[in-house]
């Protein structure tokens, strides 16, 4: 007997292709972090955002007087999310989606190292202010284009210039941060196979897993639908 489609399949499959675009169309962004999320590898996206969360932590500790008892606690969340995500793309990348994340991340970690004098300055400098434009365009005279680097600054400079205009504070702008990391986890956990999450297993399982499995257990999986589970 032929399955019937489940109606509500197409809602699932956009739910499950979001990986930080609803969040940030949730708080009418679009139009300046769009890009950031629809690159079309999503571990260039990954690393793009796990530079500019970094960045913007730095910031708001230098800002802060070099303290950090006061950053959100969203603020915390998204460190040890965008460091869980960075994790998995150096250690296990057969996790997440297929594509040139590795190279890039090698890439990257190549282009920091060429500009590890002007990046010492600007994360242990804590009581003066830096320059995200000069920054930045030194950045893109760098030899090493296929870098994620540059986009990292690109995307800081944007997310740290919301605080203060209209109705953002910087609470919100890492409620917002912490939730493009969410929904990037249940992206990679959605789209990582059942085999792929066997083998965590064997040594006690990811966060990944344990989210896929979750997600699973209330109905957010496709490959549950495919298989009939």
């Amino acid at each position: 007997m032929t399955r019937s489609p489940d109606p509500g399949s197409n809602d699932l499959h956009a739910i499950l292709s979001e990986r930080g675009d609803q969040v940030i169309g949730r708080e009418k962004c679009l139009g300046n972090f769009g890009w950031s999320v629809k690159l079309p590898d999503f571990n260039e996206s990954l690393l793009t955002w796990h530079i500019a969360t970094d960045i913007c932590y730095h910031d708001d500790v230098r800002k802060n007087g070099g303290e950090d008892a006061n950053i959100p606690p969203n603020c915390k969340m998204s460190i040890e999310l965008s460091n869980y995500m960075v994790y998995l793309l150096v250690d296990y990348p057969f996790l997440l989606p297929r594509g040139i994340g590795n190279e890039r991340y090698i890439q990257t970690c190549s282009a920091v190292n060429d500009d590890a004098t002007l990046l010492e300055r600007i994360i242990s400098d804590q009581h003066s202010s830096w320059d995200f434009g000069r920054t930045i365009s030194k950045l893109q005279k760098s030899r090493r284009k296929v870098s994620v680097l540059c986009a990292g600054f690109k995307l800081a400079k944007s997310l740290q210039t919301l605080v203060g205009r209209d109705d953002w504070e910087n609470e919100r702008k890492w409620k917002m941060i912490s939730q493009v990391w969410v929904e990037m986890l249940t992206y990679a956990a959605s789209h990582c196979g059942w085999k792929e999450h066997a083998q965590t297993l064997t040594r006690g399982g990811e966060l990944l897993t344990h989210v896929c499995l979750l997600m699973a257990h209330l109905g957010l999986s496709e490959q549950c639908l495919a298989t009939g589970l």
